[in-house]
């Protein structure tokens, strides 16, 4: 299994620079969820070389916006200036 699925980390933190987005995702509660949707995902297979050294990884590409549906747990941080708030506080401003 990938990381993703053998990781003993309580968080992942996916961080998308280009729009300074960053999302904290509980394993667990995400996994549980991958587990029973894993089928709805295209699979890909990345290869890799360093040196004479080749490798593949296998992995399902998943939107950040599917998870963020189905995993209430899910939270999305975005810089303002030069602050990171999470979107619900950002959000309220907007309201």
């Amino acid at each position: 299994p990938g990381a993703f699925l053998s990781t003993t980390s309580e968080f992942y933190f996916y961080v998308f620079p280009e729009t300074d987005d960053i999302f904290c995702i509980p394993v667990d509660d995400a996994r549980r969820w991958f587990l029973e949707n894993e089928s709805e995902f295209v699979e890909k297979t990345v290869r890799s070389r360093r040196g004479n050294r080749t490798w593949e990884t296998k992995g399902r590409l998943v939107p950040i916006h599917e998870l963020r549906r189905n995993l209430e747990s899910v939270r999305w941080f975005l810089k303002v200036g030069n602050e990171w708030q999470s979107s619900s506080a950002v959000a309220a401003t907007l309201v």
